[in-house]
């Protein structure tokens, strides 16, 4: 049985490529054996072929990983901080692979970036719990992914269809497969497929319940649009090229399609959906409003929820899935087992904390700041006990909430949380960057979560890792934070960059009294220092006496005499 398991995941992997436009693979033992052994949270199995090289990322970080193309450039996300180890992809580059590198994400995590040579390409989808890539050298890649479907309306489809009083079954034959969708919308189903052919309705002149079906071709898609009573059930099956869809009768749960967001946070929607093959925008002829309909291959999945947001709706579906908007810029994006709903400056979504699940933390746990990016001065508070004891409960709740956690990104986050505030409130900076990592690795959407990135950033300021704080700090969740400007100013101030530390100061001025003490200190002597460099004397001599007003450690009030020096 040690055999089989490899020879069947290549098999799945195999179909859903082939459905994705990837030519017929020949066995990929190499990446099977590679992919079969590991169990880390992150694996990158690679294997090659005559036509390409495959490049596998697994486990529960690596199936997350997001694949965009940037020019000659494929940029894989990964959500961990953590270097990947892609040393046998720098030593032995496949061919059409001009180089391969890794550096941090903006947006938290580390993006790997290989460069392809002119002429190559590569494709990319997710299949059997894995994200793949694969890479062509020049000349290699597989010309019209889609060649083998009819692509003009010279193509004709029989319909058929058998009706009672109750129900009516309509049977599609196409000669290849094909994705569709299939859904109510108000008073009238739509079934819509990925190609373009002639209906021949000669077969389906009797609809029974249902009634006026109407259809039309368009490029690459055909779509049909049948009126049918209010409450009347929808259901769709498929194999191959042979779709199924039942109007009426009682009509099973549709399932196969999940719904949610990023996991690096950002602002997007991401339906995991087997089999999708593109997003079609289609016109209501009655209402003359604008939709999108997602096709998806064989078998049939549907969605059974339904989701609204400022930007769109997502509506039941017995297959595939419907999107309607009244967003110009929306963005639907189908590739491989994934479909992105984005717009340019994002989705207006809630806080990816919002979610979660609420757990039992001790009363007198580190609580939230007033700002994601503020230190409270209460989360250095130790008790009568001292700091031995009081570090000791924080980790245990911490560490029993992991073990309850698993793998849910819904599970509870406080105790990881209050832990967190505790360390950064007493200058363990390094020890609460180990936990808000470990945190973000078993759940990557956090690294949206304002709190999550705003005391990351603080910590990684802390211990003087300022390009790195820079990067948690410009996430899009923090956009509005004062005390983040704060910190922005700091950096800048510590870099050189005096007119954008002014700015930044300037923009949280209004907050950095809520600091403790030791940070108001730092803060308006870097302020002065600025204000000295830009030439404004009247102001830096103003913030030196800020300064000096505050209740600081020795080392912070020296810090402050060397720039009066200067002044």
């Amino acid at each position: 049985m040690s055999g089989a398991a490899p020879t069947k995941r290549i098999l799945k992997t195999t179909v859903a490529a082939a459905a994705a436009g990837a030519v017929v693979l020949a066995p990929l033992s190499p990446l099977a054996q590679e992919a079969a052994r590991s169990r880390d949270p992150l694996s990158i199995g690679i294997g090659q072929n005559a036509e390409f090289t495959r490049v596998e990322f697994g486990g529960v970080i690596g199936v997350r990983s997001r694949v965009s193309r940037q020019g000659d450039k494929v940029v894989v996300r990964l959500g961990t901080t953590a270097a990947p180890d892609v040393s046998r992809l720098k030593v032995d580059p496949p061919a059409g692979v001009k180089s391969v590198e890794t550096r941090a994400a903006r947006a938290g995590g580390t993006d790997l970036i290989i460069t392809l040579e002119e002429g190559a390409d590569a494709r990319s989808g997710v299949a059997d719990g894995a994200v793949w890539l694969n890479l062509y050298a020049p000349g290699k890649a597989p010309q019209g992914g889609d060649a083998a479907k009819p692509t003009t309306t010279d193509a004709v489809v029989p319909v058929k269809a058998e009706s009672s009083a109750d129900k009516t079954v309509l049977t599609f034959q196409w000669s290849t497969p094909v994705g569709a969708a299939v859904f109510r919308r108000g008073d009238a189903v739509w079934i819509v497929f990925d190609t373009a052919a002639r209906m021949d309705m000669t077969g389906a002149k009797q609809l029974g319940p249902a009634k006026d079906a109407r259809w039309a071709a368009g490029p690459g898609y055909t779509a049909m649009r049948i009126s049918a009573p209010d409450g009347m059930g929808v259901a769709a099956q498929g194999q191959g090229g042979t779709w199924t869809v039942t109007l009426g009768g009682t009509a099973p749960a549709a399932s196969g399609v999940e719904v949610g967001r990023a996991d690096d946070g950002a602002a997007t929607l991401v339906a995991r959906m087997a089999g999708a093959t593109k997003a079609i925008w289609l016109t209501d002829p009655l209402v003359g409003d604008r939709f999108a309909a997602v096709t998806a291959l064989a078998p049939g999945k549907g969605y059974g929820g339904g989701r609204r947001t400022v930007d769109l709706t997502l509506i039941p579906t017995a297959q595939g899935m419907a999107v309607e908007t009244g967003a110009d810029d929306l963005r639907i994006e189908a590739a491989g087992d994934l479909v992105t709903l984005s717009r340019p400056r994002g989705l207006t979504l809630s806080a990816p904390s919002a979610g979660l699940e609420t757990g039992d933390h001790a009363a007198d746990a580190p609580k939230r700041a007033a700002y994601p990016a503020m230190i409270d001065e209460a989360w250095a508070a130790t008790g009568e006990a001292g700091f031995s004891d009081r570090y000791r409960r924080l980790q245990d709740a911490a560490g029993l909430e992991t073990i309850a956690a698993a793998d849910d990104p819904r599970a509870p986050i406080e105790a990881r949380m209050a832990l967190a505030r505790f360390l950064v409130g007493s200058g363990l900076n390094y020890e609460a960057i180990g936990v808000l990592n470990a945190l973000i690795a078993k759940a990557p959407n956090l690294q949206g979560e304002p709190e999550v990135r705003g005391l990351r950033g603080v910590a990684r300021v802390g211990v003087g890792r300022l390009e790195e704080a820079q990067v948690d700090f410009a996430g899009a969740a923090l956009a509005n934070d004062p005390a983040t400007k704060v910190w922005q100013g700091y950096i800048a101030s510590e870099q050189g960059d005096w007119e954008g530390a002014r700015r930044s100061f300037a923009a949280g001025a209004s907050v950095i009294d809520d600091f403790p003490p030791a940070w108001r200190a730092r803060f308006g002597a870097a302020h002065a220092l600025a204000a000295i460099e830009t030439g404004d004397l009247a102001a830096a001599q103003q913030l030196l006496a800020y300064s000096f007003s505050q209740k600081a450690p020795a080392t912070d009030q020296l810090t402050a005499r060397l720039v009066q020096a200067r002044l």
